[in-house]
């Protein structure tokens, strides 16, 4: 879980306008207000998750509220991973 969370991170910041490292990012971090996605950073990460962890994401679920924070990211990704792996 530790290596997916970073992971998760190192993709966060690959669109983030901020110059932070993967350490310090906290699993609340605001992706918009402190990190400053837009709707195309959230576009690009939600296909760079897409491809590092060989998931497809429901379209129904793409919405800002659930793709917000690291944390609330790295739960769909779980659910996906879980979903993918027993069905």
């Amino acid at each position: 879980m530790k290596d997916l969370k970073y992971k998760v991170k190192q993709l966060i910041l690959r669109y983030s306008l901020v110059g932070l490292e993967a350490e310090v990012i906290s699993d609340d971090m605001n992706l918009v207000d402190e990190l400053g996605y837009d709707s195309m950073s959230f576009t690009m990460l939600i296909l760079d998750l897409e491809n590092e962890f060989g998931i497809t994401i429901n379209p129904e679920i793409m919405l800002f509220e659930n793709f917000s924070t690291p944390q609330k990211i790295i739960n769909i990704i779980v659910g996906e991973i879980n979903a993918k792996s027993s069905g």
